[in-house]
């Protein structure tokens, strides 16, 4: 009879983990679909914002932060130019450089110091610059996925009617005339939860750009990864193809700025991206809620991808789950450098799109 009777519970174990399991694959399967149709991937918004660069008004706009994971210095020599110019046009209150140097891929370690050195002497040069640091947070781990004090930083330390723009390291080329109206957008667009530039070399972005006309097939093809994830892209692993876009977009700036919304309907890469103070709380609550719970939210991305929480969070776990709005604002235009994925392919892939960058902008001060 004891034996009989300790069955009893362990077949009703058995049972809820069955069931717990199936009620798991479905949840998977369900936001797991093959990529969906265009018109169901993103569509154009019938509202337009309507805004003038020359005569915007940011009104109520508080303090504006462009921040950026720090850093590699051979690719932020070229952003500088951009903070500098938006900081005398009062549009950038203050730039904080995250000291994530540490966590920088395809760095040698013998550039980590030197690295950190060169953000270090920009913050002495410019009194607007300030460099921010982790602090050592033992619930973080693995470290190299964990930004939680960037996002609760930002939670805790703003005031009402800020913006928070948030730029990766290798962002080469900002329309910076653009920048205005942009802010002006995220403030004053209270549904909207996050705001992502028309970026170049962007997985997602690319198929919207070339769906729209933007991109012609001379330079490749860039269909829809399947969940929106960039992985799943033939953009993500072709050095070939990045190269070509970006040099396609450096003769065709003006083709790629056009007055469009795009509205985000599943994961997006976080290459150039801003929100408002009001979502700040909310933006690290849920970045922490995605981190300390990844493994039961794999359905955001494949268990073996570890590299991108926070953008599974506040693009597909946003989206997907929150039903909140999420748009692609496409007349502020902003070139990513690279994937990693592009640069283990062609190691030499960054220093020739940073030198035609560099031409492209000798060029343009003539």
């Amino acid at each position: 009879m004891p034996i009989q009777a300790n069955l009893k519970p362990r077949r009703l174990c058995a049972v809820l983990l069955i069931c717990s399991f199936i009620v798991a694959v479905n949840k998977t399967l369900k936001l797991r679909q093959p990529a969906p149709h265009l018109t169901d991937t993103f569509f154009v918004l019938n509202d337009s914002f309507d805004c003038d660069s020359e005569t915007a008004d940011l009104g109520s706009v508080a303090s504006v932060y462009w921040t950026v994971f720090a850093g590699r210095r051979e690719y932020l020599q070229l952003q500088e130019e951009y903070w500098v110019r938006l900081h005398q046009q009062g549009l950038v209150t203050e730039v904080h450089l995250w000291d994530f140097v540490h966590k920088g891929k395809n760095v040698p370690q013998s550039e980590m110091e030197p690295n950190r050195r060169w953000i270090n002497e920009k913050a002495k040069q410019y009194d607007f610059v300030k460099v921010l640091t982790e602090p050592q947070d033992p619930s973080c781990w693995p470290r190299q996925e964990c930004f939680g004090s960037y996002y609760e930083y930002y939670g805790s330390h703003t005031k009402p009617n800020d913006v928070i723009v948030k730029v990766d390291d290798d962002t080469l080329f900002v329309n910076i005339s653009e920048f205005k109206c942009f802010v002006k957008f995220v403030h004053e667009s209270r549904d909207t939860f996050l705001v992502s530039a028309n970026i170049v070399n962007n997985a997602v972005i690319a198929h919207m750009q070339q769906s729209l006309g933007i991109l012609p097939r001379s330079v490749g093809d860039f269909e829809y990864p399947e969940g929106g994830l960039g992985l799943y892209s033939s953009l993500y692993h072709s050095p070939e193809k990045a190269y070509s876009i970006h040099e396609y977009f450096l003769t065709h700036k003006s083709d790629f700025c056009q007055n469009k919304l795009l509205q985000i309907r599943q994961r997006l890469s976080i290459n150039f991206v801003a929100y408002s103070q009001r979502n700040a709380k909310r933006v690290s609550d849920i970045h922490w809620l995605v981190y300390r719970n990844r493994w039961r939210h794999y359905a955001f991305r494949p268990w073996w991808d570890h590299d991108a929480v926070d953008e599974a969070a506040l693009t597909s776990y946003v989206n997907s789950v929150l039903r909140e709005k999420e748009v692609v604002y496409m007349r502020l235009v902003a070139a990513h450098g690279s994937k990693s994925a592009q640069m283990r392919r062609d190691p030499e892939l960054m220093r020739r799109i940073v030198r035609m960058y560099a031409r492209d902008a000798a060029a343009s001060k003539r």
